[in-house]
């Protein structure tokens, strides 16, 4: 009886249902951030002859750091942008006009690497280019921007699905705002992370993807003559490659990565440097929509007062760890004779104990409070309001006759 129930036809059209599920609102979230995040990652050329699962591993890495602290990646690309634009003011300073933002992004991820006889290769950024060809050790390296391009596998057309893909969610989830219908933490979240990816797009828009193989570069002069002549500058022994004394690119997770020298790549995690005031401000941007869309969650229905006050003490914490601390870096560029990376500002008092530890306290609170977020937004799919699960009526947006 029951199969012939359910054999008998349904005349008339069927509409579809106007409503969701838990799994409907996990997937379309996940999915909009993992794929506007695997698009938004430009990475540094990897290790010569690293393996596929490294680089891989190495890829994926990123993208967990990417989900959890999306600013940390957006401040890191941010530095490389920097790095980019003082490319050209230096190449250009030598007379090569020809210089862009793709060239310079290219040298400053290890696009260069200059061998020599006696050492390992190494990479070399612009301003230690320009300092070698400055000093007729080489020639400028001649490379255009359309081979530059050409060995970039940025795939445009899965850049347009994941901006598609993205805005179709944030579009959905305005619209349920617009109709007074609630949205989950985990949907918040992902408006969240999604607006500070669009500040590390940005800054990594001319950046090359996915290169293998670098550019080999040769000096006229052995690497030893090049010290010699450099004088007591270069007396000192190198951290990272022999020409750390015309520039050195210390990361800042340096605890981590190759202890090998001179290092064979450049890691992604390069100190910062901001020059400018301006490019201090464009470096605090990206930590807004974290801030604002978090606030946004305040009077949000929680599971129960324990975790609403959790959500509110973290967006609390984070704010007034973040945004003090960022300010008194801005205004600290003012009082500076010569810039300074992320790590040397201020007398270097991070890498010094025990004055490190007014960086790290309110790094760690705000990691804490961070975390505690991120928490509250898993567990909270356990209860959501009634609402949450009823989808969108697209068809009052659509003109019609009444």
């Amino acid at each position: 009886m029951r199969n012939t129930t359910l054999a008998q036809l349904q005349p008339g059209w069927i509409g579809q249902p106007n409503t969701r599920g838990s799994i409907d609102i996990v997937t379309s979230c996940l999915s909009a951030i993992l794929i506007c995040l695997w698009a938004m990652l430009h990475l540094n050329i990897p290790h010569p002859n690293e393996s596929w699962w490294r680089t891989t591993a190495r890829k994926l890495l990123y993208l967990a750091f990417a989900i959890v602290v999306p600013e940390f990646i957006a401040c890191m690309a941010g530095g490389q942008w920097a790095a980019a634009m003082r490319s050209i003011t230096a190449m250009r300073a030598i007379g090569n006009d020809d210089w862009t933002m793709t060239h310079g992004f290219y040298a400053e991820m290890g696009g260069f690497v200059l061998e020599d006889s006696h050492i390992p290769p190494f990479p070399v950024t612009t301003s230690q280019i320009c300092y070698l060809v400055r000093n007729r050790y080489m020639e400028m390296p001649e490379i255009t921007k359309e081979e530059v391009q050409d060995k970039s596998k940025a795939d445009k057309a899965f850049k347009v699905f994941a901006f598609f893909q993205t805005g179709w969610v944030v579009l959905e989830i305005i619209a349920r705002v617009a109709q007074g219908l609630p949205i989950a933490l985990l949907e918040l979240e992902t408006c969240a992370i999604i607006g500070c990816s669009m500040f590390t797009f940005y800054f990594w828009f001319n950046k090359p993807k996915d290169i293998s193989h670098p550019t080999k570069l040769h000096a006229n002069t052995s690497i030893a003559k090049i010290l010699i002549r450099a004088g007591d500058g270069a007396k000192n022994p190198y951290s990272r490659t022999p020409l750390d004394f015309v520039e050195c690119f210390d990361p800042l997770l340096g605890y981590f990565g190759s202890k090998k020298r001179p290092i064979s790549r450049i890691s992604e995690d390069r100190d910062v440097l901001a020059d400018t005031v301006w490019m201090h401000v464009l470096f605090d941007l990206p930590f807004l929509p974290i801030i604002i869309i978090q606030f946004l969650g305040w009077n949000f229905s929680f599971p129960t007062r324990a975790e609403q006050l959790l959500w509110r003490w973290g967006c609390i914490a984070y704010t007034v760890t973040l945004v003090p601390y960022g300010s008194i870096e801005t205004v600290a560029q003012l009082f500076e004779k010569e810039p300074k990376t992320f790590m040397q500002r201020m007398d270097s008092y991070k890498r010094k104990w025990p004055q490190q530890m007014a960086f790290w306290i309110p790094i760690s609170i705000a990691a804490a409070a961070r975390m505690c977020v991120l928490i509250e937004i898993v567990i909270s799919m356990r209860a959501l309001p009634q609402g949450c699960f009823y989808t969108v009526n697209w068809s009052g947006y659509l003109p019609h006759v009444s």
